[in-house]
C-alpha cells in the first residue's frame, strides 16, 4: 500500500474514552501506518494524539529507536516539578513521554510530595473513583 493512500483522509472513528484507553495501548506496539489503518484515521491525527497523551513507542518492538538523553537543565527541570505536578505535565512541558518522566524520576530517587499525593486522593474521592476509608458510605 503506498504512503498516499495512508495519508489520505479517511472517516474519523469516534474518539470514546474506550477508544482513547485502547489506542494508549496499542501505540507503543504499533507503527503509526498499522495504527491509521486500524482506527480508521490519519497518520497526523495518530501523531496528534500521541503528543497529547505524551505516548512513547516501545523500544523493544521497534527497530532503530534510540535512548532518551536528558540534557541537565531537563535533568533540574524534573527534579523542581516532579513532587508537585502530575507526571503529564511534566512530559508535555519536557516533551518526552510519561514513561520516560516516570523512568528518570525513579533513576534519581524522586518521589512525589505528601501534599500532592493527598490532594490526588480528595479529587478522586470527590469524583467518586474512591471511597473514604472508614466512612459510613462504605457500608
Amino acid at each position: 500500500m503506498s504512503k498516499r493512500l495512508i495519508y489520505r483522509r479517511k472517516k474519523d472513528v469516534k474518539w470514546s474514552p474506550e477508544i482513547i484507553k485502547k489506542f494508549k495501548k496499542d501505540y507503543g506496539s504499533y507503527e503509526d501506518a498499522v495504527l491509521a489503518q486500524m482506527y480508521r484515521t490519519t497518520i497526523l491525527k495518530v501523531d496528534s494524539l500521541a503528543n497529547e497523551y505524551a505516548l512513547a513507542k516501545s523500544k523493544k518492538k521497534i527497530k532503530g529507536t534510540r535512548m532518551i538523553h536528558w540534557t541537565d537543565s531537563e535533568v533540574r527541570k524534573l527534579k523542581m516539578q516532579y513532587p508537585d505536578i502530575s507526571n503529564l505535565e511534566i512530559a508535555k512541558d519536557l516533551r518526552k513521554s510519561v514513561t520516560a518522566v516516570l523512568s528518570k524520576a525513579s533513576n534519581l530517587g524522586l518521589k512525589k510530595s505528601k501534599r500532592y499525593l493527598s490532594s490526588i486522593y480528595r479529587k478522586n474521592v470527590s469524583d467518586g473513583q474512591y471511597k473514604e476509608p472508614f466512612s459510613d458510605k462504605n457500608t
